[in-house]
C-alpha cells in the first residue's frame, strides 16, 4: 500500500498554496473563459490516462479511501451541499418507458422472490391502522402511542371531492 501512495503524488495534486492561488483565479474569469478552458481541458488520446487501466490493488486502495471519506460526516455534508439545489432534468417520456421496460418481467427486483409472512402481516397491520412508512423498517417495533397519535392526527381529516376522485384513480390504477 505504501506504494500506492506514493504514486499519489503525481503532476495532478497541487499544494495548498496552488490551490488557493488557483480558485481566487477561478473566481474572476468570465463564462466565456471558463468555457474555453472547459473545451481546452486535455481529453481522449492526449490524456495521460487514456488507455491505461488502473490494477485490482489502486482499485481496491480508491474503494478503501472512498468508503473511509464517507464516513466523515464533513464529508458527507459537503457533499449533499454541493448537489443541492441542481436541478436535473426531468425524464422524457421515452426514457421512462425504456426504464419501465427494463424491470419488467425476470430482470425486475421481486422476480421470483416472496415476502415473508412476517413482513406481509406488518404491511397488512400498518395500511389497517394507517401507520407511517417508516414502521416498516426491519427491527422497528410500532408502539401502541404512535399507533394512537397517528390514528388521532388522520381522524377528521374533510377531502375535497377533487382530492376524493384523484384518491380513487390512483386506488384503481393500483389494482
Amino acid at each position: 500500500m505504501t506504494s500506492l501512495k506514493r504514486q499519489k503524488k503525481t503532476w495532478w495534486h497541487h499544494s495548498n498554496k496552488t490551490k488557493r492561488k488557483l480558485s481566487k483565479i477561478a473566481k474572476n474569469l468570465s463564462p466565456e473563459k471558463r468555457r474555453k478552458i472547459s473545451e481546452a481541458h486535455v481529453k481522449g488520446k492526449k490524456h495521460p490516462m487514456y488507455g491505461k487501466k488502473l490494477s485490482d490493488a489502486e482499485k481496491n486502495f480508491i474503494s478503501i479511501r472512498t468508503k473511509e471519506a464517507m464516513k466523515n460526516p464533513l464529508i458527507r455534508e459537503k457533499i449533499s451541499k454541493s448537489q443541492k439545489g441542481k436541478r436535473k432534468k426531468p425524464f422524457s417520456e421515452e426514457t421512462k418507458r425504456k426504464m419501465s421496460e427494463r424491470q419488467k418481467g425476470d430482470r425486475g427486483y421481486w422476480y421470483g422472490k416472496k415476502m415473508s409472512l412476517e413482513h406481509r402481516k406488518k404491511i397488512s397491520f400498518g395500511i389497517k391502522n394507517n401507520l407511517p412508512k417508516t414502521a416498516f423498517k426491519k427491527g422497528r417495533k410500532v408502539s401502541k402511542e404512535e399507533i394512537m397519535r397517528t390514528s388521532i392526527r388522520n381522524k377528521g381529516k374533510k377531502f375535497s371531492k377533487e382530492h376524493i376522485e384523484k384518491l380513487c384513480v390512483a386506488a384503481k390504477k393500483r389494482w
